[in-house]
């Protein structure tokens, strides 16, 4: 069963026995239960965010997740007294507080938010109502019983709260001496009344006890000093490893026009932020290439994809030109406040502006059109990102956890290497535990963009985890399962935030820094937050394809011509909507490797039913129940492109542990050659051992 990070199980449910409120497509809310969290997020008050359990569906059951608790959670209908009534008015202010909000939204043309939180409370029952540490949690919804069901309650709902253990108080024991006399302790000092204030003190300071006493405190602060001192003098920073294979030996150290331009363009140095230059304050933000926050609310426009309504990205393409004049001359067009730049790159030449997001549309066709002649400008949106992912019961899989393994003969591989210990495969992705213990030996240079530092840390559910395990897990340590080059080095690297919220610029950052940084493979198991698109025609989505998200693609194949001056290898997941792959732009360049999914027990190999498809396919990998890492140390299985991308990366590490000098089309050319025939218009079958005997070749 899945975990839930920083949420405790609180009782599951079987779809059979409920009716659930069904949207687009037939699908219930429980399929879009990432658009109805990020409404939550954004316009819910964090006093009443956790209202709603946070659902996790493993085929026809659900399990609901509450916050963490103190007390152990009861059910309304359990309760009696002060408590119930208690609990009944925090019930009724709860929803009260969302029926008002429902209203706000609605009023304010959010329907669709409206719509999302109105279904979500749509059927409250006190008997899915857990209580405790002062709130109550509706751990069924979205749904109701059907009427014909007649079984028990808590048949058709499980509870699994875990009941809290009640600290038992020892007895005070009275104090005996060795003959079993009582000890009697020393009266208090007792001092004459009739004496003035600072004589008494100066009696009770100079009394033996009191002496006795300053002197231990008097030794304490001079341990306390000493302590301070031995620590100042000692240098305690953890510094990250390096990348196993020498940056200073790279071949492109030396004549790629952006290595040493500071902070991620630096190798192997890249963690001090680049200052912005004397001259340019109220223009550019104090220093270059750093993240702006989200904040705890932001404009997120929901849609194909989903972007931050209040940001813009301006890529300029000048080879004359730099950013910082750019800066000068929006500044000078758009003094007001409400148009700002709060992010730049001057190596890569773009930067991020802040506008009211009414007008984005707008200055997202003005722009261009505005600064030409003397700019030539490409101005995309700020679109949110996703992991490619489908949750799955690790006691399914528990017959057969390497079953992914054979289908693509990483045994026979195996045989020839096991990964050089001079590669890197970098892993972009939500976040990461790296103190698990198939990895914690093997990280290289982890960074945190949105920090910019080394400190990067995992998110509720560990994706970016269970995908570095399945490409690089450790071998022969007698638990969990091995990677598929586990003798190639990891490098971390976390592109969401705190609120595991990823965009089109934490995502290129952390591509950009893992080039930089000598990753030989770049693992991207992520992708633009599209909802809906399997209600398109494929005539439709040829059109998104061939016409939309342009300026998109174009930054994407500016990445790809940098990964391949780098000689590294960029591989993407394909997208799990049963579309065309494609649709999104950073799979249209043709040297970035796009991984679908086969199916698991299929002689036929056949594409998983979720799976996207078509031209832009270059090959496929197992991608249903795919067991790994999780946790600190943990373990489970997962469906989705997201899992069948780290095998590729992990057979692209493989091949280039036996010839580093191979370009991503001969790569490409060798997986497809060498893979096998699949039904469902998907990719090749990558087969490990064929493609590294044919590098060898």
């Amino acid at each position: 069963m899945a975990k839930v990070i920083g949420k405790e199980q609180l009782c599951s449910t079987d779809l059979r026995y409920f009716k659930a409120v069904q949207g687009i497509d037939g699908k219930t809310l429980f399929d879009r239960y990432r658009s109805l969290e990020i409404v939550v997020k954004n316009y819910v008050d964090p006093k009443y965010q956790d209202f709603l359990a946070y659902p996790v569906k493993e085929g026809d059951t659900i399990t609901f997740h509450g916050k963490k608790y103190k007390d152990t959670p009861l059910l309304l209908t359990d309760l009696q007294g002060y408590d119930k009534t208690k609990y009944l008015n925090i019930k009724d202010d709860t929803l009260a507080y969302y029926y008002n909000k429902i209203d706000l939204l609605r009023n304010s043309d959010k329907s669709t938010e409206a719509g999302f939180l109105a279904d979500a409370v749509k059927y409250v029952d006190d008997r899915f109502v857990y209580c405790y540490d002062g709130t109550v949690v509706l751990g069924v919804w979205g749904m109701q019983v059907r009427d014909n069901v007649r079984e028990n309650i808590s048949e058709i709902c499980k509870n699994l709260v875990i009941k809290k253990k009640t600290p038992v108080e020892e007895p005070i024991q009275e104090l005996t001496g060795p003959t079993g006399d009582k000890i009697v302790l020393p009266p208090p000092l007792s001092l004459p009344k009739n004496l003035s204030w600072f004589k008494r003190l100066w009696m009770a300071l100079t009394s033996k006890s009191c002496l006795k006493l300053l002197l231990w405190i008097l030794l304490l602060f001079l341990f306390l000093w000493l302590l301070s001192w031995l620590f100042r003098s000692c240098d305690f920073t953890k510094r990250p490893a390096p990348i196993p294979y020498p940056i200073e030996n790279k071949p492109w150290i030396k004549t790629d026009p952006l290595a040493g331009s500071g902070g991620i363009y630096n190798p192997g140095n890249p963690y001090a932020p680049v200052p912005t230059p004397p001259g340019y304050a109220g223009i550019l933000p104090p220093q270059q290439g750093v993240l702006p926050s989200l904040g705890n609310v932001p404009e997120i426009i929901p849609g194909n994809p989903s972007v931050v309504g209040n940001r813009l990205n301006i890529l300029l393409e000048n080879e004359d030109k730099s950013i910082m004049n750019l800066a000068k001359d929006f500044k000078t067009k758009y003094p007001d406040s409400d148009y700002k730049i709060v992010y730049y790159d001057n190596a890569v030449k773009r930067m991020q502006i802040e506008i009211p997001s009414a007008e984005r549309d707008l200055l997202k066709q003005k722009i261009p059109d505005e600064f030409a002649p003397d700019y030539e400008l490409f101005v995309f949106d700020e679109a949110l990102f996703e992991g490619s992912y489908v949750p799955n019961d690790p006691a399914f899989s528990d017959r057969n956890k390497s079953w992914y393994l054979k289908a693509i003969n990483a045994q026979q591989a195996w045989d020839i290497t096991r990964g050089s210990n001079k590669l890197t495969v970098a892993i972009v992705d939500n976040g990461f535990n790296i103190e698990h213990p198939e990895l914690r030996s093997k990280v290289v240079m982890p960074y945190n963009v949105w920090q910019h530092s080394p400190d990067v840390f995992p998110q509720q559910f560990d994706h970016g985890t269970h995908v570095a395990g399945t490409a690089l897990a450790i071998a022969d340590n007698g638990k969990g399962i091995c990677g598929i080059a586990p003798g190639c080095a990891f490098m971390p690297i976390q592109v969401a935030d705190d609120k595991c919220r990823m965009t089109t610029t934490s995502v290129l950052d952390g591509i950009l820094y893992a080039l930089y940084q000598g990753a030989d493979v770049v693992n991207v198991s992520l992708g633009s937050q599209f909802t809906g698109l399997d209600q398109f025609s494929e005539q439709e989505q040829r059109d998104l394809i061939q016409n939309h998200f342009k300026e998109e693609e174009r930054l994407w194949r500016e990445v790809m011509r940098i990964a391949e001056n780098l000689n590294s290898t960029l591989v993407v997941a394909a997208g799990n909507d049963n579309v065309l792959a494609g649709i999104d732009p950073i799979q249209r360049p043709e040297l970035i490797v796009t991984v679908t999914a086969v199916d698991k027990n299929s002689r036929h190999f056949h594409k998983a039913e979720f799976s996207n498809y078509g031209e832009y396919s270059t090959v496929s990998a197992p991608g249903v129940d795919i067991y790994s890492c999780i946790g600190k140390n943990d373990y489970t299985s997962l469906d989705g492109t997201s899992m069948a991308a780290p095998i590729v990366s992990g057979a692209i590490a493989l091949m280039k542990s036996l010839n580093d000098s191979l370009t991503s089309r001969q790569i490409i050319g060798i997986l497809q050659n060498t893979g096998l025939e699949t039904q469902g218009d998907i990719g090749n079958l990558i087969q490990l051992d064929k493609a590294l005997e044919k590098v060898k070749q």
